[in-house]
């Protein structure tokens, strides 16, 4: 069953007149939000989650080209800069390793110091 609902919440966002997805999409979550068995534990986290997030869910068929690709590189951005301050031994050296995501010049890697990593902000 979650499968279908999966599949219909699919054909919703691949229809391409967005006001058709919209008209397919509000009945989807009104089914999944009501009257669902509770042994069906997905289908009411899910039917939860949409009806939360109904208007956000919504409005992506009344803004065409909506995308979450700047939002996903900064995310993988900031999961790298996580990544490569676990050499770090504590967080004040790590800051400025996040500041570049903030339009700040970025750090340059200090190679030539045995040990720990060092942070050179240019100048």
């Amino acid at each position: 069953m979650l499968l279908g609902v999966y599949q219909r919440i699919v054909a919703a966002n691949r229809e391409p007149p967005k006001i058709r997805g919209k008209q397919m999409m509000q009945p989807l979550i009104d089914s999944i939000t009501s009257g669902v068995p509770a042994a069906l534990i997905e289908i009411r986290r899910v039917g939860r989650t949409q009806k939360q997030r109904a208007v956000d869910v919504l409005a992506f068929f009344d803004r065409p080209g909506t995308s979450n690709g700047p939002t996903e590189a900064i995310n993988g951005h900031r999961e790298h800069l996580r990544g490569s301050a676990l050499g770090f031994r504590n967080l004040t050296h790590y800051e400025p390793c996040n500041l570049p995501v903030q339009q700040t010049p970025t750090p340059i890697m200090d190679s030539t110091r045995r040990g720990s990593p060092r942070m050179n902000v240019p100048e």
